[in-house]
């Protein structure tokens, strides 16, 4: 192809000027319409679409594709500039537009004369006058074929649009699957992380130029991370880069004031601030794209940035001496005109004045952190429940201190949760104050005191005093708190592992018909329910999750103190129980979009994803448990709110493990094992026991059995039955003896168990104690089913997606099964079992389910 680029000397930079950029992708489909568009002999296309959505880009994919498929050359003539090809065709450019235009086309002719002639013109839209002329002269002469673009059907663009012979498509944005595949090249990888993607998204609004944009700031600046051919960019490292500042440095003075102040204020709709700015400079911003006006669903209509993610990158990149004049100026704004303003909009009036520094009152501030309850901001939040702490009102005050504890531990800010704590205390000590609030209040202010305190951390022998000291003052009031310190004595001894005294605690806790006492109660019921499933009791258990649950909505109580615990629970319940589908639903509920609070917490904590990488392992997709397992503990080494780290390096370790990978499985058990901050993976130990023990199964660890029997006492002594029996199950299948007391007491513990994991684990132990083969058993493939694998015979020549699908195969699951189950083609899993049986010198299926029972027995 002989191609002639004449590139654009223009120094504009901002977004509305499209660049030509070489590494904008689009989809096959958009280039194959274009290329079937082109195929009539003189055949015209006009672009059009928002700047930056690769029109340009998509335009010269076409021609490409248009040679490649037609098999003959083609001349392509790229203009920036018309002034560019007249001097290139030595042609005046006073001429007359259709002299010159014939002349221009018979240079190109002579040029190449074997070639098919191609013109693509970029921004057509900018062209008026007798450039316009010349440009549809040279259309509709139909000597060559022509794609022009623009982002306004105006100037040139307008006349061509006119012309029958001329097809006017539309470059719409990229869909979120385009995106992905889009993200997923530009990074060299075979997927983008699908949270992070959605984030970008919605920022760039499936704009090309901007997805790039963000994608190539991020990974400069290290914020990219790559594990399996998966990249993904964690929440807390993703910020709106400065480039799309700097592509707005052309900006006149009075643009760049009205766009930071639109940036600043969005959604800017109130009639104070929209006298703010200069009406021909905000013209001026729409006429080049940047700005534009949008109706939200409330029916609010806004002037805002045309791409969410460029007022973004403004406010971030705000100077120190910037923001808190534009929050001034915003504040006044909206005091002068206070009588007429919305609640939304005096919500705005706080924040503007806490932006600006201004000492806002009290109770102003009190009611924006009430207002905000269930948004996602919970930086801002604490902000604001900081600077109300010292209402007049005792009970605001008091909610204020607690919301402040509640989110600086959530979010690991130990000096504000120092000063949120300091106040507290001061509070507790000051006996007209505390008396001056409900009892309910008073409770939740001592044992917020106890459980957030850095003091008490680890040191529970500590805290249950502390709880008695409480006891015997309320007693002597005449109230008697027993119960509801008694479920605080459980969540703390949870939380510390002691998993048989915190059941001990929950046992005595009495039943009540009074709301406000179920509700202090209630936390403690979900780890009640977390310690029934753990001794296999999930009939129990998942009554008390889904009634703590509705309590908890009833009252609406923060999910940063809950962290959506019960909904979790419930999915942990069916999981355990190796109900597959009703797991799945469970973890559909919990993960599916909700309140931006909810959204914002699962975000932070971790919870949602630990759900599914322990479903992944249940269903022995090992690496897509290995991937999001990499993800996660980026996320998780910042912050973990929860404690849930320990849990999921025994989870990670599982997962290596089944892979092959044995010094990463190593090292997530070493990281394991390692000294334990209170938390959920100390009141799950059970399971992180079994998931530990499984790993070293899968490692033909030589003291396997010994980790076994060490398992098995423990869960004894904390009364663990599902625990146990799990791990009696390796031990008989280790020993290969049998063991008239290890069944006894097998039997025993499957009784304790609901059905059906307890009995399965049962029927597979009584196999082994009287196999007299070494052929797979039916039971080993219910176990399957329930979510419990017995591990491939070691062999190290699989890579891990072999190992995954030979399990699958030796079990006997057929190919179609195993390409849901693992999301690929039946076409890649007979490829994969094709590379399998050549390295294991197998011949097929049944071979392998030999070679799998021999070579494990042998092992």
């Amino acid at each position: 192809m002989d191609l002639k680029n004449h590139t654009d000397n223009s120094t504009q930079r901002d977004i509305a000027h499209e660049p030509e950029q070489a590494f904008l992708t689009v989809s096959d489909a958009r280039v194959q319409r274009l290329t079937q568009a082109l195929a009539p002999e003189g055949a015209s296309l006009l672009l059009s679409g928002d700047p930056g959505c690769g029109k340009s880009h998509l335009a010269q994919e076409a021609a490409y594709a248009f040679e490649f498929e037609h098999g003959t050359p083609v001349q392509l003539v790229l203009v920036q500039e018309l002034d560019e090809l007249l001097r290139l065709c030595r042609i005046d450019p006073a001429a007359p537009s259709r002299e010159s235009s014939e002349r221009v086309l018979d240079a190109l002719a002579a040029r190449s004369p074997e070639s098919e002639l191609l013109i693509i013109a970029f921004r057509i839209d900018r062209y008026h006058g007798e450039e316009a002329a010349l440009l549809e002269h040279l259309v509709r002469a139909r000597r060559a074929r022509f794609i022009g673009t623009t982002q306004q059907v105006v100037g040139a663009a307008d006349r061509l649009a006119r012309d029958p012979g001329v097809r006017l498509l539309a470059v719409e944005p990229l869909t979120i699957d385009e995106s992905e595949a889009f993200l997923s090249r530009l990074l060299n990888v075979d997927h983008f992380a699908q949270k992070p993607l959605e984030r970008w998204y919605q920022a760039t609004l499936g704009n090309p130029h901007a997805l790039a944009t963000l994608a190539l700031a991020a990974d400069r600046r290290g914020a990219v991370h790559r594990a399996r051919k998966v990249a993904w960019v964690t929440t807390r490292d993703d910020h709106a880069p400065a480039d799309f500042v700097a592509q707005l440095d052309t900006l006149t003075p009075l643009e760049q004031a009205a766009l930071e102040l639109v940036a600043f204020a969005a959604p800017l709709h109130e009639p104070t601030l929209l006298h703010l700015l200069d009406g021909d400079a905000v013209t001026a911003l729409m006429g080049r794209q940047v700005l534009t006006v949008r109706t939200d669903a409330d029916g609010i209509t806004a002037i805002t940035t045309r791409l969410p993610i460029v007022a973004s990158a403004i406010r971030e990149h705000l100077s120190p001496i910037q923001r808190p004049r534009l929050a001034e100026q915003c504040f006044e704004a909206l005091l002068a005109d206070d009588a007429t303003l919305t609640t939304a909009s005096r919500l705005r009036l706080v924040r503007f004045g806490m932006e600006a520094g201004n000492d806002l009152p009290t109770d102003w501030i009190w009611q924006a952190m009430r207002a905000l309850g269930r948004s996602g901001e919970f930086h801002y939040i604490l902000r604001l429940a900081l600077a109300a702490m010292p209402h007049e009102d005792p009970q605001r005050s008091a909610e204020a201190m607690l919301r402040a504890c509640d989110l600086a531990h959530f979010l690991n800010d130990s000096d504000a949760l120092e000063e949120a704590l300091g106040s507290l205390s001061t509070m507790l000590q000051d006996t007209e104050r505390l008396e001056s609030v409900p009892f309910e209040m008073q409770f939740t202010l001592a044992v917020t005191s106890i459980c957030f305190a850095p003091a008490y951390s680890g040191k529970p022998e500590l805290a249950l005093q502390e709880f008695e000291y409480w006891e015997e003052r309320w007693a002597s009031h005449g109230v008697d708190a027993r119960r509801i310190t008694q479920a605080c004595r459980m969540r703390v001894l949870s939380l510390n592992g002691r998993l048989d005294e915190a059941f001990t605690a929950g046992t005595h806790i009495e039943g009540t018909h009074d709301l406000e006492a179920e509700w202090l109660s209630a936390p403690a019921r979900t780890f009640e329910a977390l310690l029934r499933v753990q001794k296999g009791e999930f009939r129990e258990a998942l009554s008390l999750a889904e009634t703590t649950r509705k309590i908890i909505l009833l009252h609406e109580i923060s999910p940063t103190i809950s962290g959506d615990l019960e909904g979790f629970t419930i999915f942990l319940a069916h999981w355990a129980r190796g109900t597959t589908i009703s797991a799945r639903r469970a973890l559909e509920l919990i993960a599916a979009p909700a309140r931006p609070d909810i959204n914002a917490v699962h975000a932070h904590s971790g919870l949602v994803d630990l759900a599914i990488i322990l479903f992944s392992l249940q269903e022995a997709r090992w690496y897509d448990a290995a991937d999001l397992s990499e993800r996660l503990l980026v996320t998780l080494q910042k912050s973990d709110p929860f404690g849930i780290l320990s849990i999921l390096h025994a989870a990670s370790a599982l997962a290596y493990a089944a892979l092959g990978e044995r010094e990463r499985a190593l090292g997530a058990l070493h990281r394991s094992a390692q000294r334990r901050e209170p938390g959920l993976s100390l009141a799950l130990k059970g399971f992180m026991g079994d998931l530990t023990l499984q790993a070293r199964y899968w490692l033909r660890d030589p003291d396997l059995v010994a980790h076994a029997r060490s398992l098995a006492a423990w869960a004894q002594e904390e009364h663990l039955p599902l625990i146990e029996l799990k791990a009696l199950d390796v031990i008989a299948h280790e020993t290969a003896t049998p063991d008239p007391a290890l069944l006894l007491r097998a039997e025993a513990l499957a009784e304790a168990i609901d059905p059906p994991i307890g009995g399965a684990i049962l029927a597979h132990i009584r196999t082994l104690a009287h196999a007299d083969n070494a052929d797979v058993d039916p039971e080993e493939r219910l176990l399957s089913e329930l979510g419990i694998w017995l591990p491939l015979p070691p062999v190290m020549q699989l890579t891990g997606r072999e190992r995954e699908i030979a399990l699958f195969t030796a079990l006997g699951y057929p190919s179609k099964y195993i390409a849901e189950r693992l999301h690929l083609s039946a076409r890649t899993i007979e490829t994969h079992l094709a590379h399998v049986y050549a390295k294991l010198g197998l011949e097929g299926r049944e071979e392998l389910r030999r070679w799998f029972s021999n070579s494990r027995e042998t092992a």
